[in-house]
């Protein structure tokens, strides 16, 4: 059986406040212009742990070093493995001024929060988060 591709996907949260979820505006392709959650295929590269990988993602997105990865669950979705993890970052120590990222916004982690629309099918894994 063939293994899926593996990517990781970061819910990041404020590290005084887990109740608010950083979103990213992408600035590259594909899905360039929109916003949604850290995502890569970091902990990929050779002699990487799982957790050196998130951090690697995060770090290289907002520059800001993640604290308590945790793994939340996995997700089997556009032919690939997608592992979600949750990730605290200071506030303060986000930024976005990479190629990757053209903005940030931190929203409330509740049920109204704005979910569709987003890159690739992080409304999907931010609607079963926060169920």
């Amino acid at each position: 059986m063939k293994k899926l591709p593996t990517v990781c996907c970061v819910i990041v949260l404020d590290s005084n406040n887990n109740n608010e979820i950083l979103l990213t505006k992408r600035g590259r392709n594909p899905s360039k212009g929109k916003w949604g959650l850290i995502s890569g295929i970091g902990y990929l590269d050779e002699g990487m742990t799982v957790e050196e990988g998130v951090a690697f993602e995060v770090l290289g997105d907002v520059k800001a070093k993640p604290v308590n990865i945790t793994k939340q669950f996995t997700v089997i979705e556009l032919s690939q493995e997608i592992v979600v993890f949750t990730a605290e970052v200071k506030r303060d120590d986000v930024i976005f001024q990479t190629p990757h990222v053209m903005g940030i916004k931190w929203c409330l982690a509740d049920k109204n929060i704005e979910t569709q629309d987003l890159a690739f099918n992080h409304s999907n894994i931010l609607d079963k988060y926060l169920l």
